[in-house]
């Protein structure tokens, strides 16, 4: 009744890098990465608050002074629940052994490594245990764990059955979709919004629709699921939804601004949103003897504002803002401007 099984059986993947790496964020991007690679890779959801992904930075600083190198003593540091918290423990960690080495001057020797904690709250590190060298760790083999050596043709069979990886895929999207360095990355960055992205994109190889569709996803729908602490539902992914919004909005039908409210509405409801934005009166006017009418009342209503116009014509944008709040938000802009410049000559 006492044995405790926790974690029984759930692999370990431990990572132990060489010391090449010089800076907190360096080390944050280092974690990042590898967390997108487990997490295309199915092995797990790599959650460092959840401790399903852990890392312990070990930090020491090289000092050179007076044409000589120091190096201060190791410092190992847990508890760290968070990849902000790895970029700030390892900045608080430098800034503390330099001032401490140049108060005593004590370097690094085989006997003064230490670990220290992480105390987010308070944003600074705190001593646990002295002088660890290998011995403390008791360091000895595994007998049911012989070590592997892996044969370059089973590396290359093992790569072969790999998926897309994070940098294989911000490649695609940018040769593909021919969108930019950020789009790409930032979509790239969760699995699950790529995978999203990729199929609300479907067989459509246009890129103003892949820009149009990739500004939906890194705006109102990861807002969204920001705000809900949720991922987003593949099965709530409807191509043609995607499709039937741009060429709304193309063909003056809807403003950007609509389609990125009835997106969010057409994911929660798995209604169209054209029909969304028909039902909520949110389809563009652009008869000329509505907008021509509502521009009227407008002027009527504003004549200061037409003063200044009149003063000075790249004050108009105030009197489409108030055409287009008459129509609430009904009205095309680029028309409405034309109308109302047309009236106020």
């Amino acid at each position: 009744t006492l044995i405790d099984y926790n974690r029984a059986g759930v692999p370990l993947v431990e990572v132990v890098s060489e010391p090449d790496i010089s800076s907190s964020l360096i080390a944050k991007e280092y974690l990042n990465k590898i967390q997108q690679i487990v997490r295309y890779l199915g092995i797990s959801d790599a959650d460092i608050e959840k401790g399903s992904m852990r890392c312990e930075p070990t930090v020491n600083l090289k000092i050179e002074n007076d044409g000589q190198t120091f190096f201060t003593p190791l410092v190992e540091i847990k508890n760290i629940a968070s990849l902000s918290g790895v970029q700030s423990a390892i900045e608080y960690e430098v800034n503390r052994q330099l001032n401490q080495w140049r108060q005593t001057g004590e370097v690094k020797s085989a006997t003064n490594k230490t670990t220290r904690g992480w105390d987010a709250a308070k944003n600074q590190t705190f001593l646990q245990r002295e002088k660890e060298g290998s011995a403390d760790y008791r360091y000895f083999p595994e007998p049911d764990i012989p070590p592997f050596e892996f044969t370059d043709d089973q590396i290359d069979k093992i790569c072969r059955t790999l998926p897309e990886l994070p940098n294989q895929k911000i490649s695609r999207y940018q040769s593909d979709y021919s969108l930019g360095t950020y789009d790409s990355r930032t979509l790239a960055d969760d699995y699950l919004i790529a995978a999203a992205f990729e199929k609300a994109v479907g067989k459509q190889n246009s890129p103003e629709f892949a820009k149009f569709t990739a500004n939906l996803f890194l705006g109102p729908i990861k807002t969204r699921l920001n705000e809900t602490q949720e991922d987003v539902d593949l099965a709530k992914i409807q191509p043609q939804f995607f499709l039937n919004l741009f060429q709304a909005v193309k063909n003056n039908q809807l403003s950007s601004s609509v389609a990125k409210q009835v997106i969010i509405d057409s994911y929660l409801s798995g209604v169209d949103p054209v029909i969304i934005a028909q039902d909520k009166g949110l389809v563009q006017v652009s008869d000329l003897s509505a907008l021509t009418d509502l521009a009227k009342q407008v002027i009527s209503s504003n004549p200061k504002a037409v003063d200044d116009y009149k003063k000075n014509p790249n004050s108009i944008g105030f009197l489409v803002g108030q055409l287009m709040k008459l129509s609430h938000g009904s009205a095309n802009p680029p028309k409405a401007r034309e109308i109302l410049e047309e009236l106020l000559k």
